[in-house]
């Protein structure tokens, strides 16, 4: 994505846009720009290009992945969602997060389809097959004929073996790095010709490309092109067969382009994967700490009180930020329970929520007219509170299904499955009308809610405001209520099964844990808690939107609440302090910018240098706090 920008700026203004920020401005400035003095061709556009994925490759092997060698899967799988989150900023800070059409590099026009499916077939399209399968034929022979290709290989398998025979593994690393960077590099140029350029639509390409990645077994170059062109022939063969009368309606072709790569990439891992890692998977950092929270109800009762005190001198603006950290703490104690406590890395918590939610407002509602919205929502018209517990209620079966390739998948394949996940949820279910009804895609007004006679919207029909306080007392409650359930959940044999998992599945087995059945109970907890957050989420916006439930808002999710402590009740109230339109939020676009990149940055310092996050600076507080209120030993 960022050299695809560094291509289409060079294009039109002769600039490029280092992957940096000048964090001070003032007289001193840290330059982030290099001018050429006008526009350049396409030629010195691409070199500019390649040369900035170069920088990129150098900077990810040095800054981030190198230091996390020997960590755990979770730490570089937080470091990559740290970069994405840091270049996502700063792409939209320089280019700004339109979508743009820029002039790509291949040739134009089309040739008649000679399969006969009607449409032509564009000359770009053509060009970028046969570009990837050359690329794919030189990487072949690079890694089979070459003395780097044949090292590389043979420090994969063996890197103490690699280190005997005089070879760096980190080095190689570095070559590798290059190699992946440049070819990513240019694949971003190539693109311009058949996507356009956004943030986050580019970032999305990694779906299809694990999918194709995974059909040459992660090891055969060929493979990979011929499946990344095969993905993008079902996928259009998918659209095609939309046409058909006898397609159902209910599954839409948008949401059914979605979908084929997650079924290649879930149905493949799930052929291939093993229910134990293999013996060989060893990791010399430990895991991020899950602390056991002593007197969990007097910490309760304390949370409890300081939501008060803010309640209280909080009116209009304030109390919306209020109820924005509230919710944003249920869905990271679900994060907590899934990612802290099992192990199980998920980008799919807020699909979660967002399952909940849609379905508690078509329960909820009865097809009458919603305020002054044009919108009409048919539904059964269920009470509130057993719409509410409905929606949750599929929302948990939906997060069991989710965890059945989690049986098989682990690590980073299984955070792309999830992400996959999200990511066709957004077409297959958030706007699809046969589970949305004639809103989908459109703005979905969420009936006025009443719990047991007492107005539980958000909206305060006084003032006007989202500041009604029974509202705010129900999310409280709620948040509460969770928290006292996850910190016994750790305390419970229960969380000490989930630990075991996390720690090491084979020795979890061997012990006695039935993994299927904690990865199933982990998924189904970690959902139902995002289906409370869901809720509580349609009621606090009144009206649901698409845009709501983007993948990219779990990523930023999971961001913060690693920055705070993925494996601790603390860390998830860190991290929904600091979420957007939290208590910590500023209205400024800059501020919004530096929360983005420094988030980015913070998170991958945190994967490297200090992985049970911000939380644990606390602990030496604690600690001598509970030693104090314990007071002094006996004397000896």
């Amino acid at each position: 994505m960022y050299p695809a920008y560094g291509y289409a700026t060079l294009r039109e203004s002769g600039q490029i846009y280092l992957p940096w920020f000048d964090p001070i401005p003032g007289p001193i400035d840290l330059p982030v720009a290099i001018d050429l003095g006008g526009p350049t061709s396409k030629g010195i556009a691409v070199a500019g290009a390649l040369a900035l994925s170069l920088l990129l490759g150098v900077a990810l092997h040095f800054l981030v992945f190198g230091p996390l060698r020997d960590s755990p899967p979770i730490s570089k799988i937080i470091a990559s969602l740290g970069v994405l989150s840091y270049l996502q900023a700063l792409a939209s800070h320089h280019f700004g997060g339109k979508v743009r059409q820029v002039e790509g590099i291949l040739p134009t026009g089309s040739v008649e389809n000679i399969f006969g499916l009607g449409g032509d077939l564009p000359y770009a399209r053509i060009a970028l097959a046969a570009i990837a399968l050359i690329i794919a034929v030189m990487l072949w022979a690079y890694y089979r004929y070459t003395d780097l290709g044949l090292a590389t290989r043979a420090a994969e398998e063996r890197p103490r073996g690699a280190e005997l025979l005089g070879w760096s593994p980190q080095r190689l690393a570095l070559i590798n790095w290059m190699i992946s960077a440049t070819i990513t590099g240019l694949a971003g140029v190539l693109f311009l010709d058949v996507t356009s350029l956004s943030p986050g639509g580019y970032t999305l390409l990694i779906v299809p490309a694990l999918g194709a990645a995974l059909l040459g077994n992660l090891t055969s170059p060929g493979i990979a092109a011929l499946g990344g062109i095969a993905i993008g022939m079902i996928q259009s063969a998918a659209v095609w067969m939309v046409r058909f009368d006898w397609w159902p309606s209910s599954i839409p072709s948008e949401g059914l382009r979605d979908a084929v790569p997650l079924l290649i990439i879930v149905g493949l891992q799930f052929a291939r994967g093993d229910q134990l890692p293999v013996r060989s998977t060893v990791v010399v950092r430990p895991q991020p700490r899950a602390p056991i929270v002593h007197h969990p109800l007097r910490w309760a009762v304390i949370v409890a009180a300081v939501i008060i005190v803010i309640s209280s001198q909080s009116t209009g603006a304030a109390e919306a930020r209020l109820v924005v950290t509230l919710i944003a703490c249920l869905l990271m104690l679900s994060s907590v329970v899934l990612v802290g406590y099992l192990g199980q890395v998920s980008l799919a918590n807020l699909a979660f929520a967002g399952v909940a939610a849609y379905l508690t407002t078509r329960f909820a509602s009865d097809g009458t007219r919603q305020g002054l919205s044009i919108f009409v929502v048919d539904g059964p018209g269920f009470p509130h509170p057993l719409a509410a517990l409905a929606g949750v209620g599929v929302a948990t079966f939906v997060g069991m299904l989710v965890a059945l390739p989690a049986l098989r998948i682990r690590g980073i394949n299984l955070a792309v499955v999830t992400l996959a996940a999200a990511t066709a949820a957004t077409e297959l279910v958030f706007a699809n009308p046969a589970f949305v009804g004639s809103t989908a895609g459109a703005n979905t007004p969420v009936p006025r809610p009443t719990w047991f006679g007492v107005d539980v919207a958000s909206r305060n029909l006084d003032t006007g405001l989202n500041d009604n306080p029974a509202f705010t007392a129900l999310v409280a409650t709620l948040l509460i209520l969770v928290l006292l359930a996850v910190m016994n959940l750790r305390r419970g044999a229960v969380g000490r099964r989930m630990l075991a998992t996390r720690a090491n599945e084979r020795a979890a087995a061997a012990i006695g844990i039935d993994l299927t059945r904690i990865k199933l109970l982990g998924f189904a907890i970690s959902a139902f808690i995002a289906g409370i957050a869901g809720v509580m989420t349609a009621y606090a916006v009144s009206v649901l939107s698409v845009s709501t439930w983007s993948p990219f808002g779990g990523i930023t999710n999971l961001t913060l609440l690693f920055i705070g402590g993925v494996g601790s009740i603390a860390g998830a109230l860190i991290g929904a302090v600091l979420i957007p339109a939290g208590l910590a939020s500023s209205s400024a676009s800059e501020g919004e910018f530096l929360r983005g990149a420094v988030a980015g940055i913070v998170m991958i310092a945190i994967a490297v240098r200090r992985p049970d996050g911000l939380s644990s600076l606390g602990r030496p507080l604690v600690d001598r706090f509970r030693a104090g209120w314990r007071g002094p030993g006996p004397s000896t």
